[in-house]
């Protein structure tokens, strides 16, 4: 994986350009636990000092933005499944990651799991370095897992290897 700090650096500057958006401290520690999750270091240490910090950001877009900068560090060198709780929140993060990812060149690649139950695959699913679903089962090709559901499912999910939380409050 490229430079973690370098690359926290540039998405945040590519939100601030495209969405006109300055980063709160608290986004940016929540972002840097999240990136630790991912990597499985000091996974315990990390789940722990989200909360408190989750507390103070008072909107789901402001927890949009601070799981954005982890999902983009992680899609630089794999797939990321972002996991929401429901379609219309999935839809209002493909807007914003696309804004961002559009601003980067459009290197990455986001897309809205639009998968039905009965279906298994997404064709557009391997294609996409992020891809948005709510309560779904996210593609085994994924190498990266970002949840952000209630307290209890996030939790859950985190176990997972390869996985972060961010609880949406």
């Amino acid at each position: 994986m490229q430079n973690r700090d370098e690359a926290l650096a540039v998405v945040a500057v590519a939100m601030n350009r495209s969405l006109g958006v300055d980063l709160s401290n608290e986004q940016i520690a929540i972002a840097y636990a999240l990136c630790d999750q991912l990597s499985g270091r000091r996974r315990w240490r990390a789940s722990s000092s989200i909360p408190p910090l989750n507390a103070r950001l008072a909107v789901r877009r402001d927890r949009s933005l601070a799981a954005a900068l982890p999902a983009f560090w992680a899609a630089m060198s794999g797939n990321v499944y972002v996991l929401v709780a429901d379609d219309a929140s999935a839809r209002e993060d493909v807007e914003l990651y696309r804004a961002i990812d559009d601003h980067l060149g459009g290197k990455i690649g986001v897309e809205l799991d639009e998968r039905g139950p009965e279906d298994l695959v997404d064709p557009r699913a391997d294609q996409a370095g992020i891809l948005i679903g709510a309560d779904r089962i996210p593609p085994q090709s994924h190498q990266s897992l970002i949840v952000c559901l209630s307290p209890a499912a996030t939790k859950r999910a985190c176990r997972i290897r390869g996985g972060a939380g961010l609880p949406d409050l």
